[in-house]
């Protein structure tokens, strides 16, 4: 047993459902809700070491918008230069499928790869690259397809789920995630 004034839960909202007692302790409107496409989204990841970065200065998200599979780039070795060899640079790209309904991972993370190098031509060669993943299932990242995301709030009282779960209209992953901790930390304060 816990005992606070508030609970907050970023391990998702099907794993929140087992830790706060299961199924019984929620109204059937919320478990309903819950079953709807409840499956995690799959995520596509690349890492890769440069000669050169693919944007010079760059130490952002670049979120992309002309592409099916490809979401965003970063350089985090442009923050951190420690986190590549000397003279190289450390980027992560990261895709997602089109649909949830009948996927070919292995297509849409090829995809995800050729859309990279659509953007930067010519910039992948001699890219090494050191992941080349495919994340399902319960791995942190997209627990929820986008449009079937779960409200912060639960049927329990105070208690509360942020993460990619439950990430407000208009926003996934990561920038989501922050944003469901924002309700979360409002309502919170609006309580008190």
């Amino acid at each position: 047993r816990i005992a606070a004034d508030f609970i907050i839960s970023n391990v998702g909202p099907d794993r929140t459902v087992e830790l706060a007692g299961g199924a019984s302790c929620f109204d059937e409107g919320y478990l309903q809700r819950l079953r709807t496409r409840s499956h995690a989204a799959p995520i596509i990841h690349y890492s890769f070491v440069t000669d050169a970065p693919l944007i010079e200065g760059f130490t952002g998200c670049l979120v992309f918008g002309n592409t099916s599979n490809l979401i965003y780039l970063e350089i985090p070795s442009l923050i951190s230069p420690a986190l590549a060899p000397p003279g190289r640079y450390l980027h992560t790209a990261y895709g997602a499928p089109c649909d949830s309904t009948g996927i070919n991972l292995d297509a849409e993370a090829e995809n995800t790869l050729r859309e990279l190098e659509q953007n930067f031509p010519g910039a992948m060669t001699g890219a090494r690259f050191l992941v080349r993943a495919r994340h399902r299932g319960q791995a942190p990242g997209m627990r929820r397809w986008p449009g079937y995301m779960m409200p912060v709030a639960t049927p329990i009282e105070n208690l509360f789920n942020v993460g990619d779960g439950c990430t407000p209209p208009g926003t996934i992953g990561t920038e989501g995630a922050a944003a469901s901790a924002r309700l979360v930390a409002e309502s919170i304060l609006a309580a008190r």
